[in-house]
């Protein structure tokens, strides 16, 4: 059985993390869109 490269290992944790991240972003929006007003449009 050939063994599983780190680069691999790296490429699937990296996947992982930037799916992460686009989650949290999605949720930090959503929280901060319903509980500061329209008018206060935060500089992203």
């Amino acid at each position: 059985m050939p063994k599983i490269p780190l680069i691999s290992k790296q490429h699937i944790i990296k996947k992982f993390h930037s799916i992460y991240i686009q989650i949290i972003h999605g949720l930090l929006h959503l929280i901060l869109r319903r509980y500061y007003p329209r008018k206060n449009t935060l500089q992203t």
